[in-house]
């Protein structure tokens, strides 16, 4: 062996060991020596990957590769990086050309899967997936990526039996127990305590004996100090409610900080970042550091924004960071943890106790539970050129829309003479989605002539443009719009929703109150029918110009309602933080 050898020897054994200042150091001396040398570069390559530094990463499987492009590892690897930069073409050619040369690795078909997952090519990602399963079943993380497909294909009750196998195969998976709890909201009307009984699951850490924290009185002008915590701090639908509370709250009242778990950070991230005093990364800080971290800031209250979505933090809570903690905004059950005392909510969301359905104590606030804030960019409303039929219209994911959404938009198109469908999202660029759907359709009696499918648009200008080609909106059951109701909204779309018995099915019965168009709100399957019959009829006696100016008012009236008030619910959540605070002080 020689000394070139055995210090590349060393060098992977520091990397192995987690030594890693070591392995850097040794690496640069040898690339110094060799620049070319094949494996000195590939584990370079790996080890900047691993520290964040992808696209210096990539540079460096680019040398190995010219020295021999025959490393199945290294394209993986060069994948997993482009994969971290969003280069999603660049990333499947590596996983691609890996498989090529190994085409016997669970991992590259897993990770191959995710790309195309993301791409919105279902069919081919749950090829990728049972092919890495075919390769390597006990891998629980594949069972459950493969889960994420069936769902968005519908497939619910296969998508539960994967997630149960990749549970059986690592009961600690924390990630595919949650991902169990949020796939059962879309069947919540039917079983809404198994949503209670999976979520009580949860694997609490080992370590976590948390350490009773001590709580400064409110004397004086102290401000309270709130934390909240999400991995959606970024281009997403929650930054798209949050953002209006951090840019309200009262920095005389409150001191606020923020704890992001944000792999990828955007220009979202940094606009959110500039609205609060206290900005945290904790994506590279596992549970223990991230709950240090911020004990050691003295919080009053910390708030959960994620709930059992994808990149909680829900280990944090565990650990109780905070004397108390609350869930907010971003999910729509229990999280089952006995350390979160609160689910803040609103009157219209859930209109009982749920006892047996919440581990946490419901905290009603005296309005809407979330604030609109509508893009700066948006395109005015628009309406299509005059026509004879009525177009109503769904911009929600796929995987809302349910056996029973089908049904009752079914129902809507045979009472509705001359209407047709027009639904819009990213599963729709599969072609196997695409015909999954129309048959559900062709089965109930509607014609495929009558449904028209889209895939997602690139930019969001263009998204809300499409409103224009929408006259009615029809909302999915029993999980009800969110985001899209607001946009909806906003370019002046009626939109007509079903109220059932749990918080998914209501989301968008408090969003159109709070909005002043109660009257689109349903509470039977024949009210939404006879709902969308008489906004179907109104639209049609309207010239296009009046059509117009219908639109141009929908905004004026969602503009000045409380929807797109944030201070005043910035003023509402810190009065529920200071009364949660009280309370607590008061049982101490």
């Amino acid at each position: 062996m020689t000394p070139f050898e055995a210090n590349l020897r060393i060098a992977i054994q520091d990397h192995q060991a987690g030594r890693h200042e070591e392995a850097f150091k040794l690496y640069r001396q040898l690339l110094a020596a060799a620049p070319t040398h094949a494996r000195a570069n590939a584990q370079m390559g790996l080890l900047l990957h691993q520290h964040g530094a992808h696209a210096q990463a990539i540079e460096h499987f680019d040398t190995s590769l010219r020295t021999d492009e025959a490393q199945a590892d290294v394209w993986t690897n060069r994948g997993e990086a482009a994969r971290s930069l969003d280069r999603l073409d660049d990333a499947e050619a590596c996983f691609r050309r890996a498989l090529r040369h190994k085409p016997d690795c669970a991992i590259t078909c897993n990770n191959l899967g995710l790309v195309l997952y993301r791409r919105g090519r279902l069919s081919e990602a749950e090829a990728a997936y049972r092919q890495a399963i075919s390769i390597a079943p006990g891998r629980a993380k594949t069972w459950a990526n493969l889960a994420n497909v069936l769902r968005d294909w519908m497939r619910f009750d296969e998508a539960e039996a994967a997630l149960r196998k990749a549970i059986e195969l690592e009961p600690d998976g924390n990630i595919s127990r949650s991902n169990l709890v949020f796939l059962l909201g879309y069947r919540s009307e039917e079983a809404p305590g198994e949503i209670y009984a999976e979520a009580r699951q949860f694997q609490v850490p080992a370590t976590s004996n948390p350490t009773p924290l001590t709580v400064r009185p409110m004397t004086g002008n102290r401000r309270l100090r709130i934390g909240y915590v999400s991995p959606d701090f970024r281009s997403h639908s929650v930054a798209t409610f949050i953002e209006p509370v951090l840019a309200a709250h009262d920095s005389g009242r409150v001191e606020v900080f923020c704890y992001a778990n944000v792999p990828r950070p955007d220009e979202v991230t940094e606009r959110l970042r500039s609205r609060v005093g206290a900005w945290h990364s904790i994506y590279t800080l596992n549970d223990q550091a991230a709950t240090s971290l911020i004990r050691s800031h003295q919080l009053d209250v910390l708030v959960d924004l994620a709930g059992h979505t994808a990149g909680n933090r829900l280990g944090i809570f565990a650990l109780r960071a905070a004397p108390v903690q609350a869930c907010y905004l971003g999910f729509f059950a229990t999280t089952g943890l006995r350390t979160m005392d609160y689910w803040i909510t609103d009157e219209v969301l859930h209109t009982t106790d749920y006892r047996d359905l919440f581990v946490e104590q419901l905290w009603r606030l005296p309005r809407c539970w979330l604030a609109y804030q509508p893009p700066a960019d948006a395109p005015p409303p628009d309406v299509a050129p005059n026509r004879e039929e009525i177009v109503f219209g769904s911009f929600n994911q796929i995987l809302k829309v349910t056996p029973a959404t089908v049904q009752l938009w079914t129902s809507v198109l045979e009472r509705v003479p001359h209407s047709r469908l027009l639904l819009k999202t990213k599963s729709l660029a599969d072609a196997d989605a695409r015909d999954r759907l129309i048959a559900q359709f062709v089965q109930r009696g509607i014609t495929a002539d009558r449904v028209a499918l889209l895939p997602a648009v690139r930019s969001r200008q263009d998204h809300l443009a499409s409103y224009a080609n929408v006259d009615i909106a029809l909302d999915t059951f029993p999980y009800s719009g969110g985001t899209t109701t607001c946009e909806a909204l906003w370019m002046g779309v009626p939109v007509v929703t079903l109220a059932g018995g749990t918080m998914p099915s209501r989301m968008s019965t408090s969003i159109l109150r709070a909005a002043g168009f109660a009257n689109g709100c349903a509470h039977s399957a024949e009210e939404f029918l006879e709902i969308a019959v008489r906004l179907a009829a109104e639209h049609r006696a309207r010239t296009v110009e009046e059509r117009r100016a219908f639109r141009a008012q929908q905004r004026e009236q969602v503009a000045k309602s409380s929807l797109c008030d944030g201070p005043a619910l910035a003023h509402a959540l810190e009065g529920a933080y200071a009364q949660m605070l009280k309370d607590h002080l008061d049982r101490q």
